[in-house]
C-alpha cells in the first residue's frame, strides 16, 4: 500500500481551488472589460408621432419651437436627449437632468423662469410650424421627436397666452433602460384675458357710475377705471401693462390719482406722469411677474369741466386705453384696449349749432323776446327774426337790453350761480336779449331751470310770468365701435381705416368696444318744445341728423308789452301818492284853522 502523506494531498487541493478561483476572476474581468469598453447601444424604440394642443380660440396663430432632440448615444446625452443648439445655452445638461429625473433626481417641468428664456430666444427664431393647427406631427423628417414649445399669437386682444411645452417621446425598450416620461402630458394652455371698464359720476347725479353723465361747467366727475393685469408669471421676461387716460375740455385735479389691488403692497410697483389733461400709469415689470394669476386693478380720479365753447352741446368725451405684453415672443409689440365716457353740457341760444361742415355756424332760438301792443299784438316791425333751423321767418319786433335771472327752484329764491373752469364758485349769470331777442344761457347741466325778467326794456311792461325751462338729454348704446390704431395713443374709425390703401393700412390693430352717445337734445318752456335736435351716431361720437329725423325749432316768445310800467302794489308810487294826499290834507286842515281864526278876530 502507498503511503499517503496528509500535508501533501492538502497542498494539491489548494492550488485547484486557487487555480479555478484565478480562472474564475479571469473569466469575470474579461468580461467586465469588455462591458465598460464596449457600452450597449441605446436604441429607440416608436414615439409619439402627433402632438396636439387644445384650449385655443379660432384665429390664434400657434408657433411650435424645437428646444430638445433625440440624439441617441451621442455625447453629453441625457438619456438619449439633448438641447437643440438655439437653446442649449439655457437647456444645459444640468438643467435637461433636473427635467428628466437622471441622478436620482425628481423630473420636474420647465420652470416659468426658464420658459421665459427660452420666449426670449424663440423671439429672433423661426418657427418649426406656424399657423392656425393646433396639431404637429414629429413622424415628418424635418421635426422628428423632442420638447417643443409652442408660443401662440392670440387672435383677441384681450386674451395673453403663456408658453406651453409638449413632447414627443420615445417609448420604453424592453430592457427598460432608456425610459423616457412624457415630459408635458397636460397639453391645454394657461391664458388670460384683460378686461377695462371705464364709468363716471357726478356729486350732483348722486354719485350714479355709468357710462355718460351731462354736466356743467366747473362740476367735479369722479372716474373709475376697472382693468384686468394679466396673469403673466415669470414666463414673461419683461411684461408690460400701463393704463393711459386722456380728457377732452376737462383738467385733471393733480394728485388724485389713486390706485387699488388686493396683490399690491407698496406704492413703487407703479408710477404715475400726471398731465393737465392727461394721466399715464406704468406698472413695474417685477410686480407683473409676481401676479401668476389675472388680478383686478381699481384707479379712481377726479377731473373738472372746463370747456367754454358756445356750441349747442359740448362733448367733453374722456378715452381711457390699456397697452400691453400679449404674447413673450413680442414684448415690445403691444395689445390695446380701450374705453370711453361721454359727457355733455348745453348752451340755450348756441352762437354755432354746427354738426358737420356743411351745417357749421347754425344758431338756436330756443328762447326769443318780441314786443307787443296793449291788445298782445305783435308790434309790426321792419326787423324779422329769421331762424338758422327752420325756413320760418319772425315778423314779431325782437326786442334787446331784456334782463333776466336763472333761478333753480320756481319760487325764485335759489338763483343759479355757475362755476369757474376751475371748479370754484363764480358769479351769477348776467342774461340779456340781443339785437335778435335771443338771450344766450351757457354751460348748463341738463335738468330744470327757472327764468324771470328783472327788468324791461325802455318803454315797455316788465314780463312777471317765470317760466319753466328743462332740458334733457337721451343717449344711446352704441356696441361694438371699431377702431383702429398703431400706437394706442391715435386711433381712427374703421371707416378712416378701410379708405386707406394696403400699404398705409401696414402695423394697424382693430379693437371693438361698447359705449354711450348722445341720440336727442330737448329744450321745452312750460312743457313746450322750444327746440328738438336729434343726432346719429359715428363711433364714440355724435352729430346732428340734418336728413333723416332734422331739428325742430318752435322758439318760445318771451314779450314785453310796449307802455309806461304801472308802479307795482306797495312799491314806491303808491308810497308817494300818500306822502301828497298827507300833505294835501295837512294843508287843508292848516287854511281851514287859519280862516276861523281870521273870523273870530
Amino acid at each position: 500500500m502507498e503511503n499517503i502523506n496528509p500535508e501533501r494531498t492538502s497542498m494539491k487541493q489548494f492550488k485547484k481551488m486557487l487555480a479555478l478561483v484565478l480562472a474564475g476572476a479571469m473569466v469575470l474581468g474579461t468580461m467586465s472589460m469588455t462591458a465598460f469598453a464596449e457600452p450597449a447601444a441605446v436604441t429607440a424604440g416608436s414615439y409619439d408621432g402627433e402632438l396636439s394642443v387644445t384650449g385655443t380660440a379660432p384665429g390664434d396663430t400657434l408657433n411650435f419651437y424645437k428646444v430638445v432632440e433625440w440624439v441617441d448615444s451621442a455625447t453629453d446625452n441625457v438619456k438619449g436627449w439633448k438641447a437643440t443648439s438655439d437653446y442649449a445655452s439655457v437647456l444645459t445638461k444640468t438643467e435637461l437632468e433636473k427635467i428628466l429625473g437622471v441622478n436620482g433626481q425628481t423630473a420636474t417641468n420647465i420652470t416659468p423662469a426658464v420658459a421665459a428664456q427660452l420666449a426670449e430666444i424663440a423671439r429672433s427664431k423661426t418657427p418649426i410650424q406656424s399657423g392656425a393647427t393646433t396639431t404637429l406631427n414629429t413622424t415628418d423628417t424635418d421635426k422628428g421627436p423632442g420638447i417643443y414649445m409652442v408660443l401662440i399669437n392670440p387672435a383677441d386682444v384681450d386674451t395673453v397666452y403663456n408658453p406651453v411645452f409638449v413632447s414627443s417621446d420615445f417609448n420604453t425598450d424592453a430592457a427598460g433602460t432608456i425610459s423616457v416620461e412624457a415630459f408635458y402630458e397636460d397639453s391645454t394652455v394657461k391664458k388670460s384675458t384683460t378686461t377695462l371698464e371705464k364709468t363716471a359720476a357726478t356729486s350732483e347725479d348722486g354719485w350714479d357710475d355709468k357710462k355718460w353723465q351731462s354736466t356743467a361747467i366747473g362740476d367735479t366727475v369722479t372716474f373709475t377705471v376697472v382693468t384686468t393685469i394679466p396673469g403673466y408669471g415669470e414666463t414673461y421676461s419683461a411684461p408690460h401693462f400701463a393704463v393711459k387716460d386722456k380728457l377732452t375740455d376737462m383738467t385733471l385735479v393733480p394728485g388724485s390719482v389713486e390706485v387699488k389691488s388686493p396683490t399690491m403692497t407698496k406704492d413703487n410697483q407703479y408710477s404715475v406722469d400726471e398731465g393737465t389733461t392727461n394721466y399715464t400709469l406704468t406698472f413695474d415689470p417685477e410686480y407683473l411677474k409676481s401676479n401668476k394669476e389675472p388680478v383686478q386693478v381699481t384707479i379712481t380720479y377726479k377731473a373738472i369741466v372746463a370747456t367754454t365753447a358756445p356750441l349747442h352741446v359740448n362733448t367733453e368725451k374722456n378715452e381711457v386705453t390699456t397697452e400691453f405684453s400679449h404674447t413673450p415672443t413680442s414684448e415690445n409689440d403691444y395689445s390695446f384696449k380701450k374705453d370711453t365716457t361721454q359727457h355733455y353740457t348745453f348752451t340755450i341760444d348756441a352762437d354755432a349749432l354746427g354738426g358737420d361742415s356743411t351745417q357749421s355756424g347754425k344758431k338756436t332760438s330756443e328762447l326769443v323776446k318780441i314786443g307787443v301792443d296793449a291788445a298782445g299784438q305783435p308790434i309790426t316791425s321792419e326787423k324779422t327774426i329769421s331762424s338758422d333751423i327752420s325756413p320760418r321767418e319772425y315778423t314779431e319786433s325782437p326786442l334787446s337790453g331784456a334782463k333776466f335771472k336763472l333761478y333753480t327752484d320756481s319760487a325764485c329764491e335759489h338763483e343759479y350761480i355757475p362755476k369757474t373752469t376751475t371748479g370754484a364758485a363764480g358769479t351769477a349769470l348776467d342774461i340779456q336779449s340781443d339785437g335778435d331777442g335771443r338771450m344766450k344761457i351757457e354751460g348748463l347741466d341738463a335738468g330744470t331751470y327757472y327764468l324771470k325778467e328783472v327788468e324791461a326794456p325802455a318803454g315797455y311792461v316788465k314780463d312777471t310770468h317765470v317760466a319753466e325751462i328743462v332740458i334733457t338729454a337721451v343717449t344711446t348704446p352704441v356696441t361694438d365701435v371699431v377702431e383702429w390704431t398703431k400706437d394706442g395713443n391715435t386711433w381712427i374709425s374703421d371707416a378712416e381705416y378701410q379708405a386707406l390703401d394696403a400699404a398705409g393700412k401696414e402695423g394697424y390693430k382693430s379693437f371693438k368696444y361698447d359705449t354711450d352717445v348722445l341720440s336727442s337734445y330737448t329744450v321745452t318752456v312750460d312743457s313746450v318744445v322750444a327746440g328738438s335736435y336729434t343726432f346719429k351716431n359715428k363711433g364714440n361720437d355724435a352729430e346732428i341728423d340734418w336728413t333723416t329725423t332734422p331739428p325742430t325749432e318752435l322758439p318760445h316768445m318771451f314779450t314785453n308789452t310796449k307802455g309806461t310800467e304801472l308802479p307795482s302794489t306797495g312799491g314806491m308810487g303808491t308810497t308817494l301818492f300818500y306822502i301828497i294826499g298827507a300833505i294835501l290834507v295837512l294843508g287843508a286842515g292848516i287854511l281851514l284853522v287859519t280862516r276861523r281864526r281870521m273870523s273870530v278876530n
